[in-house]
């Protein structure tokens, strides 16, 4: 037995004498994958953060957590690398599991909002009220704008982080009105951005999209590299 899996094994043995636990972490790499099952005793979970570093485990392992939870109003999914093509029947079980849920607050990693995307269109909307996202490709941002409108009707705080995204996809989201999800009937009161100096065009033409006649807290930040030219774009904002 390798020194993960004993690991694994004693990790185990303890959850039975935990008691009384309302948030659950639980990481792992390429081996050995948790049993989601092995948890279920665990309770009531209301926070859950599940994050795999590795190629092993697939989405099954995502949908047996979220099966096994039924409480869970707080959500923390995150993935790298991305998870690939996806078999129908495995998706149509993790929109199943994630629909059945009365989430809150929902963070994801941009390794799954492909999947989460499909997940929140395949049922009846989620009444979700805190969003966070990560973005790092342009393949991790393109399902954005779905996400987006898939909530937008309960969505009140909206945080997006975009790293190397490049300028022509954040243009052609310009061209598909992505904003267009929070203009209309949209009770959005806080929107946080993490943006490079060279998206601040994009920042300035988003919040000209957005409804912002109940929005009450805004926040940035800005990795620079740089680019002091894109600095003109704040003259915008007054």
């Amino acid at each position: 037995m390798s020194a993960a899996d004993k690991n694994m094994s004693l990790l185990y043995s303890l959850v039975p004498h935990l008691g009384c636990v309302t948030s659950l972490k639980v990481q792992w790499g390429r081996e050995p994958v948790p049993d989601p099952m092995v948890f279920a005793s665990l309770g009531p979970i209301r926070h859950l953060d599940l994050a795999c570093h590795g190629d092993e485990g697939s989405i099954t392992v995502f949908t047996g957590f979220l099966s096994v939870f039924p409480n869970i109003q707080d959500l923390q999914l995150y993935r790298i690398p991305r998870i690939g093509d996806v078999e129908q029947s495995d998706l149509l079980a993790f929109s199943k599991a994630l629909a059945s849920l009365r989430l809150v607050r929902l963070e994801v990693d941009g390794g799954l909002h492909e999947v989460v995307s499909d997940a929140l269109h395949s049922g009846d909307p989620m009444e979700i009220e805190e969003l966070s996202l990560v973005c790092r490709s342009d393949e991790e941002w393109r399902p954005v704008w779905s996400i987006l409108s898939g909530i937008r009707r309960s969505l009140t705080d909206l945080k997006l982080s975009l790293e190397d995204i490049s300028e022509d996809e954040l243009n052609s989201s310009i061209d598909i009105s992505i904003w267009d999800a929070l203009h209309t009937n949209s009770p959005l009161q806080s929107l946080s951005l993490v943006l490079e100096g060279d998206q601040l065009p994009f920042f300035v033409h988003m919040l000209s999209q957005i409804s912002t006649s109940t929005l009450k807290y805004l926040s940035l930040e800005l990795f620079w590299f740089g680019n002091i030219d894109a600095l003109k774009h704040f003259k915008q904002l007054a």
